[in-house]
């Protein structure tokens, strides 16, 4: 990949063109997630610079964590650095375009607090 010296790569994956049907599902420090479509997202080929997930700013934070979602009826859950966990089923998740910043799926008490991990179950 071509990036530039202030860019950083959170996540990345390969997947197949039948894949194109799932949803790629992404939440940030600040707990703001969402879920979109593959189908949203270019193919890229060498020396490309990637795709852009979202607009990290101070509302979402860095991206915490992301994944395509395999099992559209699995849940998710998310951990914060202070233990504060939330269980979310994906299927309640609103679907949001490429450039999007998301829904809140998690709030915190402390304002220092932010998201450290995310598994689905």
């Amino acid at each position: 990949m071509n990036l530039e010296s202030t860019d950083e790569v959170s996540a990345a994956d390969i997947f197949s063109q039948a894949e194109f049907k799932k949803n790629l599902f992404v939440v940030g420090e600040r707990g703001v997630g969402k879920k979109t479509s593959l189908s949203l997202f270019k193919g890229q080929h060498r020396g490309g610079k990637g795709v852009k997930v979202a607009s990290m700013d101070e509302k979402i934070g860095q991206i915490a964590f992301a994944q395509i979602i395999n099992d559209p009826k699995a849940t998710v859950i998310i951990t914060s650095s202070q233990g504060q966990v939330v269980k979310i089923p994906i299927s309640s998740i609103p679907s949001r375009s490429r450039t999007a910043k998301g829904v809140i799926l998690m709030r915190f008490s402390d304002k220092t607090d932010k998201v450290v991990s995310a598994t689905f179950i």
